[in-house]
This record gives C-alpha cells, sequence and structure tokens, in this order.
C-alpha cells in the first residue's frame, strides 16, 4: 500500500509544462521525457497491483479499475524502459563486462526453456540462445544440474551473443511486452476495460519484434500460441518473453501464479525436490538492522505468493 503512496507521490510532482525544469541527457532511460515517467509509474502501479491479485484480489481489482477510470496510460511498443550500453570502455553491458574479464563463459540453456522452445518451433531460439559449439544443435542444461557428470559445457547451448549478452545489450526495467502482458492478465481477470486477446496478441508480437521477428504466423496459426482465454497462456507466453532479461521477474510471476506448470525436467537439491519460492536476508543486512524479520526457509512462501 506505501509503494502505491509513494507512486502517486512522484506522480504528482510531475509539471508537464514546457517551462519546467526537468533532466535531459542525465535521464538515461527516457532522456528527460517526463510523459514517458508517468507512464513507467502507472505500469508499476499495475505490476504491484497485480502482484497481489490472488492473495488481495479486491485491492487489486479496485486499484487497476481507478487506473482505467482515471485513463492512465502504460508503456507502449518502443517506449521500453531500458539502459543502453556502448563499446565505449567501462560503458559496456555489466554481465558481458564480468564474464569478458574471464576466459570462461559458463551462462548456457536451461533445458526448462530450450525443450519448451524447440516443441513449439518458436523462432526466438535463436535470439536466446547459440547452439552447442559441440553438437551444432541446440541443447540445454538440466536445470538445478550440480554437476555435469563428464559432459563439457560445450555440449550445451550458450545464451546468444548479439541479443542477450552482447557488450551493448541493454539492461531492461520494463519492457513493452511485459507492459502488454501485464495489461492483458487485468483485462482477463476483469479488473479492467482492455481486450485481453488483443493485448495478448500484442504482447507476443513485442517480444518477437525485438529481435525483428514476425510473430504473426503463431499467433494466427492457432495451436500454442492462439489465445485461448486464461491466465496460464498469458504467463506461460510471459514467462518466455522475459527469456534472458527479466527472469527475476519470470520467477516472480511462477511463484504468484504457478505457471507455467514445470515438470520433472527441473531439479533442485532442497529436500523433496521442492523449488525456492524466496531469497533469505543477507548476513550484513542481519548484523546491522535490529528490524530484519526472522529468519524464513527458501521453501516458505512470500506473502502473495498463494499458488
Amino acid at each position: 500500500d506505501d509503494l502505491i503512496i509513494k507512486i502517486d507521490e512522484a506522480l504528482d510532482m510531475i509539471d508537464l509544462n514546457q517551462s519546467a525544469v526537468r533532466p535531459g541527457t542525465e535521464d538515461l532511460i527516457y532522456g528527460g521525457d517526463m510523459t514517458m515517467w508517468i507512464k513507467f509509474a502507472n505500469t508499476l502501479k499495475l505490476k504491484i497491483y497485480l502482484r497481489q491479485s490472488g492473495v488481495r484480489t479486491s485491492v487489486a481489482q479496485a486499484g487497476i479499475q481507478q487506473m482505467y477510470a482515471n485513463g492512465d496510460e502504460f508503456i507502449g511498443v518502443g517506449e521500453d524502459a531500458v539502459i543502453n550500453f556502448s563499446t565505449a570502455t567501462q560503458n559496456e553491458n555489466p554481465l558481458w563486462q564480468n564474464l569478458n574479464q574471464t576466459t570462461f563463459q559458463n551462462l548456457v540453456a536451461s533445458e526448462t526453456s530450450e525443450d519448451l522452445l524447440n516443441n513449439m518451433g518458436d523462432t526466438r531460439i535463436d535470439a536466446f540462445y547459440d547452439v552447442a559449439p559441440n553438437s551444432g544443435l541446440f541443447r540445454g542444461l538440466t536445470q538445478g544440474t550440480g554437476t555435469l557428470s563428464g559432459e563439457q559445457f560445450g555440449d550445451f547451448s550458450p545464451l546468444d551473443p548479439t541479443y542477450i549478452i552482447s557488450r551493448t545489450a541493454p539492461v531492461v526495467f520494463f519492457s513493452s511486452h511485459e507492459s502488454l502482458f501485464l495489461q492483458a492478465e487485468a483485462a482477463q481477470r476483469n479488473f479492467s476495460t482492455g481486450v485481453a486477446a488483443t493485448l495478448y496478441n500484442d504482447a507476443v508480437s513485442a517480444s518477437f519484434s525485438q529481435f525483428g521477428l514476425d510473430a504473426s504466423t503463431y499467433i494466427n496459426a492457432g495451436g500454442d500460441y492462439e489465445y485461448d482465454g486464461t491466465i496460464e497462456q498469458i504467463i506461460t507466453q510471459k514467462w518466455i518473453a522475459l527469456n534472458g532479461t527479466q527472469g527475476f521477474e519470470a520467477w516472480s510471476d511462477w511463484r504468484r501464479t504457478g505457471f507455467p506448470s514445470l515438470n520433472t525436467s527441473v531439479t533442485t537439491t532442497l529436500p523433496g525436490g521442492q523449488f525456492p519460492l524466496r531469497l533469505i536476508f543477507p548476513s550484513n543486512e542481519s548484523a546491522s538492522n535490529p528490524n530484519v524479520p526472522a529468519l524464513q526457509p527458501l521453501t516458505a512462501p512470500v506473502w502473495w505468493d498463494v499458488d
């Protein structure tokens, strides 16, 4: 509730008059375009409301309905909130920079993701991953595997060096497809006046378009991509679209909704093969903050995780 209050207070401080003092190039995301920051704030509020839709449904519904009644606008196609990088020294993508300073690239595809993309014939697999160097085929590593049992990292698909882990790859705060999937979910839950099918199709198209791909053959051909009117399909396609750039958000959606339905190709070292449901507070937080909550096990759901 307090996050919503803080965002509304920030919105009230924005002055769209041309004479108002505003940031310029020092605003690394929107270059001082305050209309875009309004859309960013609205999209963040939409995410906050939907995050609690399973446990505080009436609060989520009322908040979202009020936003639509106000005519609030959200991040759209071409309006992604990102930090861009260049090839200049110390201005490269931080993940690329970190890995470039080592001689070992150990980030590879997850079997869970790679199998799903392959089985669906999804051309985004070429944007997310490269083929495994040792076989020339796409192959993912079983999620949670601690040892390779004699295999090498060259047996698995590395992250794509053009879109995902390149020197100039942007760091994403909000993508247009995430915003559209949020709007589609709100519509499907009858929290808004939007048309869920249209927003869903626009979200899938936006995800493909970021890699220069066309989604029309998927969303118009039926099967896995044709909108079926379920939250599961919205979240599953959102999970795919967030691949490689917004993994934490995909994990949060999975905890919140239970989608996608992950199978036995995912393993963990937790008792009974349980999935981690939270991060734990670091030791320096416990040592320096007298108000830190009691430590919870990794398998204890956070308060909005009810599925």
